[in-house]
Order: C-alpha cells, then sequence, then structure tokens
C-alpha cells in the first residue's frame, strides 16, 4: 500500500503572473486551481486530459524560497494524510507542519531525510 499518489511539485516563484504566462505559453498548460490567501497566493497549472499539476506560490510576505535557490516542493495526494505523516516519520522524516485544515483539504508539510520538503494533501 502506498503512503500517496505523485500529484505535483511546486515552485516558489517572485512574479507570479509572468511565470503563469510562461508555463502557459512555453507548456500549454491552463489555470486549473488559484487561491489567494493573506499570506501567499498559489497557482495549480495543468495540461487538458492529465492529472498531474504544476505549483506556482508567491508569498506576498517576500519569501519565495530565496534561501534555497530552485527550491521547491513535491506534493503527494493521499487518502489519509494523517497516516502518511506516520507513515514518513518512521522512514526518517521530519515535520514541518502538522496536519492541519484549509477549507475541503488536510494538508500537512515534511521535510525527507535530506531536507526536501513534502506536502501531503488530502481532498476531504
Amino acid at each position: 500500500m502506498s503512503a500517496g499518489q505523485f500529484s505535483f511539485i511546486k515552485l516558489y516563484v517572485a512574479d507570479l503572473d509572468s511565470m503563469i504566462a510562461f508555463y502557459t505559453a512555453v507548456f500549454d498548460m491552463a489555470v486549473h486551481i488559484r487561491i489567494d490567501e493573506a499570506d501567499f497566493e498559489e497557482v495549480l497549472l495543468r495540461q487538458e486530459g492529465h492529472g498531474f499539476m504544476l505549483g506556482l506560490l508567491n508569498w506576498k510576505t517576500g519569501g519565495n524560497g530565496d534561501e534555497r535557490p530552485a527550491a521547491g516542493v513535491i506534493g503527494f495526494v493521499t487518502q489519509d494524510a494523517d497516516a502518511a505523516v506516520a507513515r514518513a516519520i518512521k522512514a526518517g522524516a521530519r515535520i514541518k507542519r502538522a496536519p492541519f485544515d484549509i477549507p475541503g483539504t488536510r494538508v500537512a508539510l515534511i521535510d525527507d531525510p535530506e531536507g526536501h520538503e513534502i506536502e501531503l494533501v488530502q481532498f476531504l
């Protein structure tokens, strides 16, 4: 049994609109979901007929991943975020943010054993 299905990659970007323009023009992607929160704005892009998505996230507070050049998040959709976190910890992951709920979704952030950020998403 797998802890989750590979679903998206998320990149931290400084100029969200120009990056949307780039990926939609170059890779024929379209905006699937746009989230505008107080501290960040995020867009999920995907190609027609494909479930895999590319996330582009801009921190409105200025933290765009500059401390880790070319850093981003690897995302997995799971049926049970809490169980997936427990399984990952057992395999050596560290919790970055314990599972929390946003409308329609349960999310957790962990680091793999080498520090790469992984986002676990459970759609409710």
